[in-house]
Protein backbone atom coordinates (compact mmCIF):
# COMPACT_ATOMS: atom_id res chain seq x y z
CA UNK A 1 0.00 0.00 0.00
CA UNK A 2 1.11 3.49 -0.85
CA UNK A 3 1.83 5.57 1.95
CA UNK A 4 -0.07 8.24 0.07
CA UNK A 5 -3.09 6.41 0.72
CA UNK A 6 -3.85 7.01 4.31
CA UNK A 7 -2.62 10.50 5.24
CA UNK A 8 -5.06 13.30 6.10
CA UNK A 9 -5.42 16.74 4.15
CA UNK A 10 -3.60 19.77 5.30
CA UNK A 11 -6.93 21.58 6.06
CA UNK A 12 -8.61 18.73 8.37
CA UNK A 13 -8.93 20.98 11.63
CA UNK A 14 -7.03 17.63 13.31
CA UNK A 15 -3.93 18.08 11.34
CA UNK A 16 -0.75 18.29 12.43
CA UNK A 17 2.73 17.76 10.53
CA UNK A 18 4.17 15.58 13.24
CA UNK A 19 1.24 12.66 13.27
CA UNK A 20 1.03 13.16 9.68
CA UNK A 21 4.88 12.41 9.10
CA UNK A 22 4.39 9.15 11.67
CA UNK A 23 1.31 8.02 9.83
CA UNK A 24 3.27 8.15 6.59
CA UNK A 25 6.18 5.83 8.08
CA UNK A 26 3.62 3.39 9.54
CA UNK A 27 2.63 3.19 6.13
CA UNK A 28 5.87 3.42 4.39
CA UNK A 29 7.07 0.54 2.70
CA UNK A 30 10.43 -0.69 1.91
CA UNK A 31 9.91 1.16 -1.91
CA UNK A 32 8.79 3.94 -0.16
CA UNK A 33 11.86 4.58 2.00
CA UNK A 34 14.17 3.43 -0.75
CA UNK A 35 12.84 6.04 -2.98
CA UNK A 36 13.56 8.51 -0.30
CA UNK A 37 17.09 7.20 0.99
CA UNK A 38 18.92 7.66 -2.44
CA UNK A 39 18.29 11.98 -2.63
CA UNK A 40 18.82 11.96 1.11
CA UNK A 41 22.11 10.33 0.37
CA UNK A 42 23.46 12.96 -2.06
CA UNK A 43 21.83 15.71 0.35
CA UNK A 44 24.12 14.64 3.38
CA UNK A 45 26.96 14.08 1.01
CA UNK A 46 27.10 17.71 -0.18
CA UNK A 47 26.62 18.67 3.49
CA UNK A 48 29.05 16.65 5.20
CA UNK A 49 31.08 17.19 2.19
CA UNK A 50 31.03 20.68 3.05
CA UNK A 51 31.64 20.61 6.74
CA UNK A 52 34.44 18.24 6.51
CA UNK A 53 36.46 20.10 3.57
CA UNK A 54 35.93 17.11 1.31
CA UNK A 55 35.76 17.48 -2.73
CA UNK A 56 32.42 17.90 -3.78
CA UNK A 57 33.31 15.25 -6.36
CA UNK A 58 34.30 13.06 -3.67
CA UNK A 59 31.65 13.61 -1.53
CA UNK A 60 28.93 12.51 -4.52
CA UNK A 61 30.60 9.93 -5.86
CA UNK A 62 30.26 8.26 -2.20
CA UNK A 63 26.73 8.84 -2.55
CA UNK A 64 26.17 7.82 -6.07
CA UNK A 65 27.47 3.97 -4.33
CA UNK A 66 25.31 4.43 -1.71
CA UNK A 67 22.74 5.02 -4.05
CA UNK A 68 23.78 1.97 -6.26
CA UNK A 69 23.89 -0.18 -3.42
CA UNK A 70 19.83 0.68 -2.62
CA UNK A 71 18.99 0.57 -6.44
CA UNK A 72 20.66 -3.52 -6.58
CA UNK A 73 18.86 -4.05 -2.95
CA UNK A 74 15.73 -2.81 -4.36
CA UNK A 75 15.41 -4.38 -7.84
CA UNK A 76 17.90 -7.47 -8.01
CA UNK A 77 17.87 -8.91 -4.24
CA UNK A 78 14.58 -7.65 -2.92
CA UNK A 79 12.21 -7.33 -5.77
CA UNK A 80 8.73 -6.36 -5.77
CA UNK A 81 6.58 -9.39 -5.90
CA UNK A 82 2.59 -9.55 -6.59
CA UNK A 83 0.16 -10.27 -3.67
CA UNK A 84 -0.99 -13.81 -3.43
CA UNK A 85 -4.44 -14.25 -4.17
CA UNK A 86 -5.30 -16.40 -1.09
Amino acid sequence: MSMTGQARHRYDPEWSSAETLAEALTFATRYDLALWAIPTAFLLALMVGSVLGISTHAALVGAALLGLLVLVDVIALNPPVEPSAE
